[in-house]
């Protein structure tokens, strides 16, 4: 596969963990924005988490990431947690509540803001 810009690694994962944590955390609005207690409570494998936390360590060190392949560890994880969250929030036909579109805005805006600066 080609290369990606790694940031955009951040925003697979952090779509990714959300989904997990609201199946896991189905009384809830929103899932925490902070993205590593994001990544801490969706319980990910470990194997995940160490490659998670040697990401943040190298975006802590510089601002420019570089491309890179997405690691079949972060593909694996994205492509589990959208298949669970199809089978338990399928299609009903009916549109999100103006509560649920303005958290799910807020979230969106919030990671796109925090992950491009």
């Amino acid at each position: 596969s080609g290369d990606v810009a790694r940031k955009k690694h951040f925003y697979a994962l952090g779509l990714a963990a959300a989904l997990g944590w609201l199946l896991t955390h189905p009384d809830a609005a929103a899932a925490p924005m902070h993205f590593p207690t994001l990544m801490r409570e969706c319980d990910p494998p470990v194997a995940l988490a160490a490659l998670v936390d040697a990401l943040i360590m190298r975006k802590a060190e510089t601002r420019e990431l570089g491309s890179a392949p997405l690691p079949e560890l972060i593909a694996d994880f994205v492509d589990g947690e959208f298949a669970s969250a199809r089978s338990a929030f399928p299609d009903r036909g009916a549109l999100p509540s103006e509560e649920a579109r303005r958290d799910a805005e807020r979230f969106f805006r919030h990671w796109v803001r925090r992950l491009d600066a």
